[in-house]
């Protein structure tokens, strides 16, 4: 499955692509270096059905800052990886593009809650 976000310069808005029919606003809380799949746990779907599955995400204009103030590109590099170690994420890149300026690229194999397994 691929996913595609857009976020806007003030992260208030994004746009989602998505090859499958899911309702995107009941499955997906975009926070500060943060994507939550299925922030309600009811509407979790079993691993493999739905947005449950193996994903490569991209998050777009993710440019280097920390609270307003701009940071250095190495630095917020890993902020963005200790992100995915925290949600059991594959850190793939963060590169600067000439269409979606900053844009970092993670996996995941699915999106469960499990104690001790990766989400």
């Amino acid at each position: 499955t691929a996913y595609e976000m857009l976020r806007s310069l003030v992260g208030s808005e994004m746009c989602i692509r998505d090859r499958s029919k899911v309702c995107i606003d009941d499955v997906i809380a975009l926070k500060y270096q943060e994507l939550e799949m299925y922030p309600t746990p009811q509407l979790l779907p079993a691993q493999g059905e739905g947005l449950n599955r193996p994903a490569t995400i991209q998050l777009y204009n993710m440019n280097p800052e920390h609270k307003g103030a701009a940071v250095s590109t190495t630095k917020y590099e890993k902020m963005l990886k200790r992100s995915n170690q925290n949600i059991g994420a594959r850190f793939v890149s963060y590169a600067q593009t000439d269409h979606h300026g900053w844009v970092w690229t993670f996996s995941k194999d699915h999106f469960n809650r499990d104690a001790g397994a990766p989400a």
